[in-house]
């Protein structure tokens, strides 16, 4: 299930991008794909 969520999300942070032209807003996404990328490459532990 988080597998689907996080390609999710990078999906639409992804689409978002390429609609978005506000420098503020981009920037907002590009934060948020690089954490979302960031949470991917991360092992979790429980």
């Amino acid at each position: 299930m988080d597998h689907f969520i996080h390609a999710a999300n990078l999906a639409l942070f992804k689409k978002r991008l390429e609609e978005v032209t506000a420098p503020a807003e981009r920037k907002i996404l590009l934060e948020l794909l690089a954490e979302e990328r960031a949470r991917v490459l991360t092992p979790k532990h429980s």
